[in-house]
């Protein structure tokens, strides 16, 4: 009888490692595809640096920092990565942006800009849900393309959001300096 219960349970543990790796094999592939599709538009891509955001000790989100050089700067391609670990809509993360863009802004910042650049997020952004994606592709001269789990949103054709939006991780006042220093990998 006793070997009959170990089999079962030996069974039942196989079954679990087998279902689990089966999952595992089959989120690879969207979790690769995100990150290359994202990275494909960077030249000769190089991870800067990377880590996770904290919120009063909540994990909201883990960071890379992709570049055709390094350090990045806004003289070169570069790509931000998040991958969140909590959900949360287009609406929010487009409100919480624009909240740290107004913050950091040296000067503040006219009406009709704001609401054409939560326009332009809200076309950029999705809804998230832990384990999706959201890239930032910074292209020198001309904006930011965005991707959702590997997939084109948006190309937002202005420089000043694009610099504004960035600079929600990169500012020397960002709230997030702990993850500046470890994307920007020592060069900060």
């Amino acid at each position: 009888m006793s070997r009959r219960l170990s089999f079962g349970a030996a069974s039942r543990r196989i079954a679990f490692a087998v279902a689990l790796a089966a999952g595992l094999c089959a989120a690879l592939p969207q979790s690769a595809s995100a990150a290359q599709d994202c990275r494909a538009e960077i030249p000769a891509a190089q991870l800067s640096g990377a880590g996770e955001y904290r919120f009063l000790g909540l994990h909201l989100y883990d960071a890379q920092l992709w570049g055709s050089r390094l350090p990045v700067n806004y003289d070169t391609h570069f790509a931000l990565q998040l991958t969140y670990t909590t959900s949360a809509t287009r609406e929010r993360l487009a409100t919480l942006g624009l909240n740290e863009m107004k913050r950091l802004a040296p000067k503040p910042l006219p009406d009709s800009l704001i609401a054409r650049w939560r326009d332009d997020m809200l076309k950029a952004f999705v809804d998230v849900a832990p384990g999706d994606w959201l890239c930032g592709v910074f292209l020198p001269g001309t904006g930011v393309r965005f991707f959702a789990n590997g997939a084109p949103t948006a190309t937002i054709e202005d420089t000043d959001f694009a610099k504004a939006f960035f600079n929600i991780w990169f500012d020397p006042a960002t709230r997030a300096k702990t993850l500046r220093a470890k994307l920007l990998g020592g060069s900060s």
